[in-house]
């Protein structure tokens, strides 16, 4: 019975990875190319971003023709959550 909960609970948490990927990458298409390369201008500017980071905004500004993974939207949306903390304005 033990054994079943944890199992149940991994996979609940598996799933869970899962729907914040595909919620992330929804979002930052959503948001599109233009805006991505806003946040990567800004990011220039203003010495905030790692390397890193700016190939991943990189990525995303070539939306529609470029996609970013579930992985990488996670990141962006990351990135983004701290740039509004430091600033950045939607444009």
């Amino acid at each position: 019975e033990k054994d079943r909960w944890r199992e149940k609970q991994r996979e609940g948490k598996e799933q869970q990875i899962i729907d914040n990927g595909i919620e992330a990458q929804s979002e930052v298409a959503r948001l599109g190319g233009p805006y991505w390369g806003s946040l990567l201008e800004w990011g220039r500017q203003n010495s905030f971003l790692s390397d890193a980071d700016a190939g991943v905004l990189q990525t995303a500004k070539a939306l529609p023709q470029r996609i970013p993974t579930e992985k990488q939207s996670l990141r962006l949306m990351n990135i983004r959550n701290r740039a509004l903390t430091e600033g950045f304005s939607t444009p």
